[in-house]
């Protein structure tokens, strides 16, 4: 188990899980699911700066109108059909 105030302003790496459906798209671990907390990747600071650079833009784009990727999947399978 991760708690919260372990990864908040950290960035981590997550591996070998499985996208599934439960109400809601999730991430299921796996027996080799492994996860780093600030990895050593280099220029690791300069993206988590540039994904902090992007905060507001994503506050802003919250008020467009946006459909998720599961809500997707129903025009696709209908547009498909025709």
């Amino acid at each position: 188990m991760i708690k919260t105030e372990d990864i908040i302003g950290k960035a981590f790496a997550i591996t070998a899980t499985v996208v599934t459906y439960f109400n809601k798209l999730q991430l299921e671990s796996t027996t080799s699911t492994t996860i780093d907390i600030n990895p050593p990747i280099p220029d690791l600071q300069t993206y988590m700066n540039r994904f902090q650079e992007l905060v507001p833009l994503a506050e802003q784009r919250a008020s467009l109108n946006h459909i998720t990727i599961a809500e997707l999947c129903p025009l696709n399978l209908y547009r498909m059909r025709k």
